[in-house]
């Protein structure tokens, strides 16, 4: 692996020196080979004396070289820079150079996937770009999960078949995302160090991971003492369990373990923060007013659990726009919801409120104005994606009949005129100009009983009259029979 720098020195004139390649490998290994290489010194220099300094320390003689380069060996999670002297055959030596620019060794990071759940972080800006859809369809995992730390939810896209449910949202440095496998799998992650250590906190809990940067030590207890954190944990998926360090006053309580990038990890946090590695003990930067007590029931011990189903209408059509509420029942007592739509293909899903336990029960209702079903109450059946499977809603029958505001209004040049029937009829829609003269009669046949409301069932006005001339501006009126029912509306026709 070959670095690039530049330096310079004299002996009688400028000595350039340069690095070639990258600041990190493209193979994973303990360590990496830096080639530096400069420009012969003029004045008949006999050799080079090479200083190095890593981390930031005091420059130390590493070495001598008769030729123009020489091969450092780098570490991974080190930062190296170069001095260089040029030295005669008398002894004479040149002054030193000035020092190279810093690199920083990141060599990619594999992260072994066990089956199950796995909770991992991105250790690095990628070139191309991760998102949850990508690591489904090209790694073959079935579930990504994100926390959402500001409404306290799961965001999950998941595999069902051979089609991929949920929002294809990017994964970046400092995130951790749950993930779902069926086998173990490996995963190697490489590209650019962040230039920013930072992480931030919101109040309440968060999954980040530690940027792939310098070498460090940091573990559990150290991270509380700096972060001003209150809760660290990785998720142990050889026992599926979470395994937390927590403070409790000036004590801090759990086992002190490591943190590596490629890892995430829970966090809690009593108020929004900004922590740095290396920084000092954090202060809160930012309240939004006071705070209530965190909920000591919620320890988020849950892992994403995403259900999902498909909607059609009564006459089979997907249920696309339908509104989908799913509840969580617990003893009776409702203990959350969620509220989403159905894609144009029918498809729902969403994730469960992050307190649910097993033998909790899903209820879902799924409604448009016009037609509404119910699932049967489901328990929560262990942990991850749940398949409710399809529905076919019903008509909803109107307790009477009714002419509907015709929309928009004011128009032009269409109009959709919506009703609701008690009871089957043959049903006309008739349209009167100012005057009372009959221009346009929708004769629109016999109907069941049920909400016309929407532009796939109300009835359609062109603003033509029966032989298909435009009519004029105006106040229009219109009328509907339905069996023994008659009623009249006006509209606005405007050009």
């Amino acid at each position: 692996m070959k670095v690039l720098f530049l330096i310079t020195t004299t002996l009688s004139i400028v000595i350039i020196i340069f690095a070639y390649g990258e600041a990190y490998s493209y193979d994973y290994d303990d360590d990496t080979d830096l080639d530096f290489i400069w420009t012969p010194a003029t004045g008949n220099p006999d050799h080079y004396n090479v200083y190095l300094s890593v981390d930031g320390g005091e420059y130390k003689l590493v070495g001598t070289t008769k030729e123009t380069s020489y091969r450092v060996n780098g570490e991974d999670g080190h930062i190296y820079r170069l001095r260089v002297q040029a030295v005669d055959s008398s002894g004479n030596v040149g002054p030193m150079s000035d020092e190279s620019d810093p690199v920083l060794v990141a060599l990619p990071v594999q992260v072994t996937l066990k089956k199950g759940y796995n909770l991992i972080g991105i250790p690095f800006n990628s070139s191309s770009p991760i998102t949850s859809h990508w690591l489904i369809k090209e790694k073959g995992i079935e579930l990504v999960s994100a926390w959402d730390p500001e409404r306290g939810t799961w965001i999950s896209t998941f595999a069902a078949g051979n089609d991929i449910i949920g929002p294809n949202f990017p994964l970046t440095s400092a995130m951790g995302v749950v993930v779902k496998v069926n086998s173990d799998v490996s995963l190697t992650f490489k590209g650019v160090p962040p230039t920013s250590s930072e992480i931030h906190l919101h109040r309440g809990y968060n999954l980040i991971s530690l940027p792939k940067g310098r070498a460090s030590s940091l573990t559990s207890h150290s991270f509380l003492t700096s972060s001003g954190a209150v809760l660290i944990g990785y998720w142990d998926s050889l026992r599926s369990t979470w395994v937390c360090a927590f403070k409790a006053g000036d004590d801090i309580i759990g086992p002190d373990f490591p943190l590596h990038p490629g890892c995430g990890y829970l966090v809690k946090a009593e108020g929004d923060m900004t922590w740095a590695l290396g920084a000092p003990p954090l202060k809160v930067v930012k309240f939004h007013g006071p705070h209530p007590k965190l909920a000591s029931e919620f320890e988020l011990k849950s892992l994403p659990h995403p259900v999902y189903g498909k909607a059609y209408l009564p006459d089979g059509t997907p249920a696309y726009g339908a509104k989908v509420i799913i509840s969580l029942l617990r003893r009776g007592v409702e203990i959350g919801r969620v509220e989403v739509k159905a894609d144009d293909s029918g498809v729902w899903f969403a994730d469960l409120p992050a307190r649910y336990k097993e033998g909790d029960i899903i209820k879902v209702r799924v409604e448009r104005p016009d037609c509404r079903g119910e699932y049967p109450e489901t328990p929560v059946t262990g942990i991850g994606v749940q398949n409710l499977g399809p529905i076919r809603l019903s008509d909803l029958i109107p307790k009477e009949t009714r002419l509907l505001a015709n929309y928009p209004n004011p128009f032009n040049p269409e109009t959709w005129i919506p009703f609701q029937i008690s009871k089957e009829a043959n049903v006309t829609i008739r349209i009167f100009d100012p005057s009372g003269r009959l221009i346009r009669t929708l004769n629109l046949g016999h109907l069941r009983p049920g909400f016309y409301l929407d532009r796939s069932k109300a009835a359609h006005w062109d603003g033509r009259n029966e032989i298909g001339e435009r009519v004029a501006s105006g106040v229009y009126f219109y009328t509907i029979q339905a069996g023994g029912f008659r009623d009249s509306r006006r509209m606005v026709v405007v050009k």
